[in-house]
């Protein structure tokens, strides 16, 4: 991950998370740069999982600021793509579209989310889970 706080909030005293370092970016949270993506070329990963600033059924996750070759690196080298997003995120368009929703394997949002935009999901993604 290159969110710093994403590994303090995992309960499974065994579960492991690589922690790639980089520039720090306090708006975000996370860290990004060269060295992140040097890193990367060396993990192979199960599971990459991605939050949402926005996301167009149809289209994909859109941000306003974020390193989209990071995540296109992350995706290279990801056997499965989990996008977590909150209902409120779906219909909000920012100015950059940095996952294509053909790239996404399961959706896991909120049972609030239309029934429109759900069945729309269902068309583009392997799974959609509602919790």
């Amino acid at each position: 991950t290159t969110a710093v706080l994403f590994a303090s909030e995992i309960p499974d005293p065994q579960a492991r998370v690589i922690y790639l370092g980089g520039e720090y970016n306090s708006r975000f949270g996370a860290t990004s740069g060269t060295f992140v993506m040097e890193a990367l070329n060396a993990i192979n990963i199960d599971k990459f999982f991605i939050g949402a600033n926005g996301v167009i059924a149809n289209v994909g996750v859109t941000s306003y600021d974020f390193d989209g070759m990071l995540i296109h690196m992350m995706i290279e080298r990801s056997k499965e793509v989990i996008l977590l997003a909150d209902h409120t995120k779906f219909g909000r368009a920012n100015a950059l579209t940095v996952l294509d929703i053909k790239n996404i394997d399961t959706v896991i949002t909120g049972c609030e989310l239309s029934l429109d935009i759900q069945e729309e999901l269902r068309r583009s993604v392997q799974q959609v889970v509602l919790v």
